[in-house]
């Protein structure tokens, strides 16, 4: 599980191990953003489908639309 707040506060008494942690942090925001930018333009192709149905509807039989 994801604890951001968490996972930025670093240990001044532990740089050590802080510095040895910043590879897995940076890799999996990284994988985190990217996958959140699947999502976002899956979404948008989604909202893109629904606009041209819709579109097509009401231009096929605007009276059903009060068109």
């Amino acid at each position: 599980m994801m604890n951001y707040e968490r996972d930025v506060r670093i240990d001044d008494s532990a740089l050590d191990v802080e510095w040895l942690e910043q590879p897995q942090l940076m890799m999996k925001y990284s994988r985190h953003a990217a996958d959140a930018g699947r999502v976002l333009e899956q979404r948008k192709e989604q909202l893109e489908v629904t606009r041209a149905e819709l579109d097509k509807k009401i231009r096929s039989d605007p009276e059903d639309f009060d068109i």
